[in-house]
């Protein structure tokens, strides 16, 4: 699941205009994740212009690649 860094948010709504999901929203002017509807895609964590996005997984979650902007495809 994504879980936002706020003191890294500015609140510029990348991630809700991009996730597929719908589950990034802005509350306070911070982005925030509807859990049930995040799928752990990890779309949000590349398109953050702050890196205000990480994933953590949950033992109900399976474990996917390692994205990040150096290496987007996961390749190891």
């Amino acid at each position: 699941m994504a879980k936002v860094d706020k003191e890294k948010c500015i609140g510029c709504k990348t991630c809700v205009e991009r996730c597929p999901f719908g589950a990034v929203f802005i509350d306070e002017k911070k982005a925030q994740v509807n859990a049930p509807f995040c799928r752990g895609c990890g779309i949000c964590t590349l398109i953050c212009p702050k890196g205000a996005i990480s994933l953590e997984y949950t033992m109900y979650m399976r474990k996917l690649p390692d994205l990040n902007r150096d290496n987007p495809r996961g390749e190891t």
